[in-house]
């Protein structure tokens, strides 16, 4: 008889546990948390974005590595700090602002899962806060900043012109549209460092040199 009881009462137990797990769930008791939530449903790639995204990627590839080679510049012995004028500490303002918003990008790339962006985006970061350390260390990284602009702008053609032709095209949080104007955003900026630079060139180094 009492054997009978046992069995009885594991029987219950065993029929009963599922059910209380299932109503924890769903009453919120049992809540574990997912990264997957942040994450895009595809796998891991490289993406293929036709000659436009080519034509961006080598002129953009060629800009870091200007952006990256005026290292040779940094002269942190000499304190220029004084000597900034207003065009330049807005340039440096500026390349502060693109190194996070680069930063940013590295971010979103992960959670779009493209492994290629991911490094791409990582030396994109690394030229801009190179080129920010440079135009704060050296006497006129003019030439190497003006180079750097250039192609970063040009390249950000090629994408807003890919981006018009693909109909369909959207990343993880951002549809076309968004992508579009911040494009366009991204342009007017480096148009603004275009003209900066040009205005030290003219106005500001005849009085620093």
């Amino acid at each position: 008889a009492v054997t009978a009881v046992v069995v009885r009462r594991l029987v219950v137990v065993t029929v009963a546990a599922p059910k209380m797990e299932t109503a924890g769930v769903s009453s919120g008791i049992k809540n574990t948390f997912s990264c997957s939530e942040y994450f895009t449903d595809k796998d891991w790639r490289c993406g293929k974005y036709g000659p436009l995204g080519l034509i961006e990627t080598v002129l953009k590839l060629i800009a870091i590595g200007v952006g990256i080679g005026s290292i040779a510049l940094y002269d942190p012995d000499e304190n220029r700090i004084p000597r900034l004028t207003i065009a330049r500490s807005c340039q440096i303002a500026i390349f502060i602002l693109l190194s996070l918003l680069n930063l940013a990008w590295i971010v979103q790339r992960v959670m779009e899962k493209e492994l290629c962006a991911i490094v791409f985006g990582v030396f994109q970061s690394a030229a801009h806060i190179v080129l920010t350390v440079v135009l704060f260390t050296s006497g006129d990284p003019s030439e190497f900043v003006f180079l750097f602009v250039v192609l970063q702008m040009w390249g950000d053609y090629a994408k807003i012109a890919f981006i018009y032709i693909e109909d369909e095209f959207e990343v993880y949080l951002l549809d076309r549209p968004k992508l579009f104007v911040i494009t366009a955003i991204s342009i007017f900026i480096y148009i603004v460092l275009l003209l900066l630079q040009i205005v030290v060139w003219y106005l500001d180094f005849p009085i620093i040199s």
